[in-house]
């Protein structure tokens, strides 16, 4: 019995089906966010091999992704069907939780209405701070000491 727990390389063949994990990507020259899925053609693959040769499509492994981006962007097949098509903090996040917030809020019956807002904070979690100061002045202690008012 082996231990080594490396895997075996995955490359990308023509016809493959992947879809996008990551908030965004740039490959094959499309810009693809989260949840797309597209059919690879092996022109794709073959415009990906640099100057020395090397080719990362060759290896789409989860170990080669971590590696090569430290997150596994790319996933085999269509999209699945249990995963959320935006990240936390994302711009698609925020469109579509201001969505249902504003659904939950339209709700007449103030029992069912927080019952729905209860709902939006558990599927997407809290709101982002919308603001913060950037030039806060240091407190009066910290202040430099000279002539004041002179």
């Amino acid at each position: 019995m082996s231990t080594d727990t490396k895997t075996t390389a995955r490359a990308l063949a023509a016809g493959d089906e992947i879809h996008v994990l990551a908030g965004g990507l740039l490959i094959f020259g499309l810009a693809l966010k989260r949840g797309d899925t597209l059919t690879v053609t092996q022109r794709q693959i073959d415009g990906q091999t640099d100057t020395v040769g090397n080719n990362w499509t060759r290896d789409l492994s989860d170990e080669a992704q971590l590696e090569r981006w430290r997150e596994i962007r790319l996933g085999f097949g269509p999209f699945p069907d249990d995963l959320r098509r935006w990240l936390y903090g994302s711009p698609q996040w925020a469109v579509e939780r201001e969505a249902a917030r504003q659904r939950a809020w339209a709700i007449i019956d103030p029992v069912e209405r927080a019952a729905a807002r209860e709902a939006v904070e558990i599927e997407y979690g809290p709101g982002l701070p919308t603001s913060r100061t950037l030039n806060a002045a240091p407190a009066a202690q910290q202040r430099p000491s000279g002539n004041r008012g002179r």
